[in-house]
């Protein structure tokens, strides 16, 4: 729920719009009264409604923008209580509401990013009695703070204390998916393998549709289900932060990979200074840090800057990019390709630009406008390297949803909702990104990376402050698409094998496929006890 708590931290310091500003639940409860409820977006921040009203109201129906939650059960995105009818509701899309009658309706938005985005989609339906569940909270949590000061936790928190009555469970390894759960992953599949008696629990935002045999999942919506896990599990696997009303007792193990390879490009966490500005954050990375046993490095480089932004001083476990090690299987472009139906026979470039800052000391992103020349790029990719080429456009998660506003030629293909990053990269036989340290994952095998960066200048130590200086990187920076056909089609390939090994070399990154064997093994050997 920390996101969540994030946002509305967010919305109650920098929403703009007046009409949204002054809801309140008792304004809703009024408007709701004896007409249809619909809501939009099956979020975790949708649970909230279910813990105010866990059976009031005529519910219509929940409806999403995200296509890939169309069809799916509403238990599986949100926390319900268990024998809950709402539960079993099949979540539609936005068409549903063309056929609602607006003065019979009333929709609260449950989106934690984008509600003013959906506010002006249905104001355009002639839809009109919208309520925003975040800001709503928001202005709750205005008259609950004093409260909350006085009993000193909040519900999740309450609930976390009652969970630590139970035993902790020594074969039990919770593993933390969410949107950054790569290294997670691989390190938990490997573990599966070597220590099949293992209780391996995934938290996951949404449905999985490929795990290992005996891995169990459990939605972080969910978080009774969620909280009672964590609490009784023996090691905590978290890419991200763990939540701030987690409650670590002694015997309990927090191993933090983060979300990045042997090395990154940003600097993060405590080394931030405009998240440390705010409170709840400040408090979340504190308490992380408190609570974290080990972290698993790649490169004496990624020891380093973990150290100095996760303000760590323990131990830190070399064992390399868990999550890279599938750039050394085979099979994945064949994965990939059936997936998406594309002949496996054309080539892959990936365009994978990240997120911008959503400025007003905003945590949540936007995307910036994709001006990416496609068609030329597809002619000079043709024109040097040869074959027929697909390119794969792929947003960052925080901001996935915005990649329907893109154009795209037929050869484009939007890639936002794919499951798994890393198999992305795998099945790219060429990169293009910004300011992503995705970019180093590639170089790591030798396959070609380019770097399109027009608004390096405003970026570069303004919106982020980085690791090293961006202009020694071994990657070809180009600032305007004339300059990505002219990179293109100069690339040496043999001068470009030797740059990005003479850096790799610098930093201490070695890769070798093995990474996630040597993390397991740690785990299972070390900090388990077993032979």
């Amino acid at each position: 729920m920390d996101l969540i708590n994030k946002a509305i931290e967010q919305n109650m310091h920098v929403t703009q719009n007046k009409k949204l500003r002054g809801q309140t639940w008792q304004a809703f409860e009024r408007a709701a009264y004896g007409k249809d409820l619909w809501i939009f977006g099956a979020s975790k921040a949708a649970g909230l409604f279910w813990e105010r009203y866990p059976a009031s109201f005529c519910l219509r129906g929940i409806v999403d923008n995200d296509k890939r939650k169309w069809g799916g059960v509403l238990k599986d995105y949100v926390g319900i209580a268990e024998g809950s009818a709402d539960g079993e509701l099949r979540i539609e899309g936005p068409e549903v509401l063309n056929a609602v009658q607006a003065e019979k309706a009333v929709i609260l938005i449950a989106s934690i990013r984008y509600y003013e985005d959906i506010c002006g989609q249905l104001e355009q339906l002639g839809l009109e009695n919208l309520y925003v569940l975040l800001i709503m909270e928001a202005n709750e949590s205005r008259k609950e703070e004093v409260s909350c000061q006085k009993e000193g936790v909040c519900k999740e928190e309450a609930y976390a204390l009652a969970c630590i009555k139970y035993p902790v469970e020594y074969n039990k390894v919770l593993v933390y998916i969410g949107s950054y759960g790569s290294h997670g992953n691989r390190i938990s599949r490997k573990l599966s393998e070597i220590a099949p008696e293992l209780d391996i629990v995934w938290v996951v935002e949404s449905p999985v549709k490929e795990k290992p045999p005996g891995i169990r999942t459990v939605f972080a919506g969910n978080w009774k289900e969620y909280i009672k896990e964590l609490e009784t599990a023996h090691i905590w696997i978290y890419g991200d932060m763990i939540p701030g009303y987690a409650k670590k007792r002694p015997e309990q193990i927090y191993i933090q990979t983060k979300h990045w390879s042997s090395i990154t490009l940003k600097k993060f966490y405590w080394d931030l200074e405009n998240y440390l500005a705010i409170p709840t954050i400040r408090e979340l990375y504190a308490h992380n840090n408190e609570a974290m046993d080990y972290i698993f490095v790649g490169s004496s480089f990624d020891e380093k800057s973990c150290r100095s932004g996760f303000n760590f001083e323990g131990e830190c476990i070399y064992v390399g990019s868990c999550r890279t090690d599938i750039l050394f299987e085979t099979g994945i472009k064949e994965k990939v390709c059936s997936f998406y139906q594309i002949c496996p026979n054309k080539k892959i470039a990936l365009y994978a630009p990240t997120f911008r800052s959503a400025g007003n000391g905003a945590v949540m992103g936007q995307m910036r406008p994709v001006d990416l020349d496609f068609i030329r790029l597809e002619q000079a990719l043709k024109e040097r390297f040869g074959g027929e080429w697909v390119i794969f456009l792929r947003i960052h998660p925080y901001v996935a949803m915005e990649s329907v506003k893109v154009q795209k030629p037929p050869f484009v293909t939007d890639v936002s909702d794919y499951p798994e990053s890393q198999e992305l990269v795998a099945a790219a036989d060429l990169t293009i990104t910004d300011y992503s340290s995705l970019m180093f994952e590639p170089a790591f095998i030798g396959r070609p990376v380019f770097l399109y960066a027009p608004d390096k200048k405003e970026y570069v130590g303004q919106e982020r402050e980085l690791l090293f200086d961006y202009d020694a990187l071994p990657f070809q920076i180009c600032e305007s698409n004339d300059e990505v056909a002219k990179a293109i089609l100069a690339f040496d390939s043999k001068a470009y094998k030797n740059r990005v090994k003479e850096f790799l070399n610098f930093y201490g990154v070695h890769e070798d496929g093995l990474a996630s064997e040597r993390a397991a093994k740690f785990i299972v050997e070390h900090l388990l006890g077993h032979s």
